[in-house]
């Protein structure tokens, strides 16, 4: 920003200032004036001088103060302030053109008009002389000061309606006047030299002197003129350029529709090249809608595809499965006449059934009976079990006493044997004593002999009656062991006949159970009897039914064909379309979004 103010003042007061100060080194090229005199007129205090400095004080604070509102306006922007800032770029550049006009036309040349060191001749030619400097060297500097106000100011929107410096005009500002200027110039310059001739010698040192001052004064008016024709290009056909190129890109290069214009100029071309860059944002903004329309269009035009595809497929299905269903309807039909003779012969045999039940019923009362007195019979059989266990258990205590009694019979036959024992020792020791005695002891000897022979048989009889013992009481002992077992299975036999008796039982409970549900068995198979000629009705209707779905079902299989080849031909144009529509995105997709 103060980098384009510095500018700003640098092109306005160098538009003022210039001119000015090359007015005067004219004048003393020209010979209007000494450099003594020339030096006489610096010297303050001047008129011109106080002109001077006013200009540049009032230009200062008006510029300050409209470059302080659009400094405000980039800082905040808002709807009200652009409008007035869009009138003050307005103002400003007509201030200029105003203050450039008053400043070179009344300024110095004017106020200098009353120094002595002028002749008339010599003041109007150097009027002349200001008319052609302001055209040659002021206006380099205006547009250089309208350049840098326009960079200034390139963010600010253009104002609706006619610009004020408009191509016309600079058109006009940068070649009519330089031209202009030039010749005046020129002109003004020849006659100056001109003036003093008297003689030909003068005439021919004048025409040296035209030709050497005219040179130097066309150089400077050449460099004029091209930096008034750069200032021209910079303002004029660099713009035109980016426009053409821009365009040539559009039409002919990517399609880049991303790309904008930029540039700070606020003239006709300015409005152009904002034009340009709304008509491009439309089209751009058009062209995206419509690429992502068409993006939509592709992608609902390939659902569709698939969708119809899917569609077609599933109609296949369709017809296929209606087929299935009329061919199944055709043998529900063949079936359901073959239930309703089922049914016919369901009836016969529930007849049959029902016959049977009542003789099954019969029967169960029978058994019922006869389970009762067979668990009579079974009754009195445990109790013949209870006493036949009785009497074995009355057994094995009376041969458990008969074991003790052998036992205590072996015991005696022990003390027997004993006995015998001793008494063979006595006898031994009777027969050694009556050895010993002689004769006197034969008798004895004799005695003792018996004693020990019978007490040998006592020990033989003992020791037999111990065996025949041993063997009573291994016979005893089996036969308890054979009591006891009989015993245990007497037990498990009661246990037996019991769970028969509690079994006897529970068919009878069941007998008497299943006598009423078997009357009611009986009951709801002569209902079931009765409605079979209502079962028998629905089944002819519904066979009936079956027939109609059957042959309708082989309608709609026609016309689910004829659907069928619809979409078969629907799938086509999709896929027409989708071709289509993939054409357009490819056009599209040329334009860079």
């Amino acid at each position: 920003m103060k980098n384009f103010n510095r500018s700003i003042y640098i092109g306005i007061y160098g538009s003022l200032l210039v001119p000015m100060i090359t007015w005067f080194l004219c004048q003393i090229y020209f010979g209007y004036i000494s450099i003594q005199e020339f030096l006489q007129i610096l010297i303050p205090p001047k008129l011109w001088m106080v002109y001077v400095f006013v200009v540049v004080l009032m230009v200062y604070l008006y510029m300050n103060k409209k470059l302080k509102s659009i400094d405000d306006y980039l800082k905040n922007p808002s709807i009200v302030a652009l409008q007035e800032v869009q009138k003050d770029i307005t103002r400003i550049s007509k201030f200029i053109m105003l203050i450039l006009f008053l400043f070179l036309a009344f300024g110095p040349s004017t106020v200098i008009l009353f120094e002595p060191s002028y002749t008339k001749m010599e003041y109007l030619l150097s009027e002349l002389v200001v008319i052609a400097l302001v055209f040659v060297f002021a206006v380099p500097w205006l547009a250089y000061t309208l350049m840098q106000i326009d960079k200034l100011t390139a963010t600010i929107p253009l104002a609706e309606g006619k610009a004020f410096f408009s191509m016309k005009v600079k058109l006009v500002l940068n070649v009519v006047t330089t031209a202009f200027g030039t010749a005046l110039f020129l002109i003004v310059l020849n006659i100056s030299l001109s003036l003093p001739v008297f003689s030909l010698e003068d005439l021919k040192h004048l025409q040296s002197t035209i030709i050497q001052k005219n040179s130097v004064i066309a150089i400077l008016c050449l460099a004029a003129i091209f930096i008034n024709l750069y200032m021209l290009i910079k303002q004029l056909v660099v713009p035109i350029h980016e426009v053409n190129e821009a365009l040539k890109d559009i039409s002919q290069g990517e399609g880049d529709l991303t790309k904008r214009l930029a540039t700070v100029s606020r003239d006709d071309i300015g409005k152009l090249v904002a034009r340009f860059n709304v008509f491009v944002d439309k089209t751009h903004t058009m062209v995206k809608l419509v690429k992502d329309n068409t993006d939509k269009v592709v992608n609902s035009t390939l659902q569709l595809t698939d969708i119809n595809k899917s569609n077609y497929e599933s109609s296949q299905e369709v017809v296929k499965a209606i087929d299935e269903v009329a061919r199944g309807a055709s043998v529900q039909a063949t079936d359901l006449s073959n239930i309703n003779l089922t049914f016919t012969t369901f009836g016969q045999e529930l007849e049959n059934t029902s016959k049977q039940m009542g003789v099954i019923a019969a029967k169960a009362q029978v058994t019922a009976v006869s389970a009762s007195k067979d668990s009579k019979r079974l009754t009195e059989l445990i109790g013949s079990i209870y006493k036949i266990g009785n009497s074995f258990n009355e057994i094995g205590e009376k041969i458990k006493k008969l074991s003790e009694n052998i036992r205590n019979i072996n015991n005696i036959t022990d003390v027997i044997k004993n006995i015998a024992g001793q008494t063979n020792l006595l006898a031994l020791n009777a027969a050694i004593e009556a050895a010993r005695a002689g004769e006197a002891g034969k008798g004895f000897s004799v005695v003792a002999d018996e004693i020990g022979k019978l007490a040998e048989q006592s020990k033989v009889s003992s020791e037999n009656i111990q065996l025949l013992l041993k063997s009573i009481d291994v016979d005893t002992e089996q036969v308890v062991e054979t009591t006891s077992d009989l015993s245990l299975d007497l037990n498990n036999q009661i246990h037996v006949i019991q769970g028969a008796m509690e079994s006897f039982k529970q068919l009878i409970d069941a007998v008497y159970e299943i006598e009423p549900g078997m009357e009611t068995a009986l009951g709801m198979i002569l209902q079931v009897n009765e409605r079979k000629g209502n079962i028998l009705e629905k089944v002819e209707e519904i066979s009936s039914v079956s027939e109609e779905t059957s042959a309708a079902s082989q309608e709609i299989s026609a016309t689910t064909q004829c659907m069928n080849d619809e979409l078969e031909k629907a799938y086509a144009y999709f896929q027409t379309l989708n071709t289509l529509t993939a054409e357009l995105k490819a056009q599209f997709n040329q334009f860079k979004v």
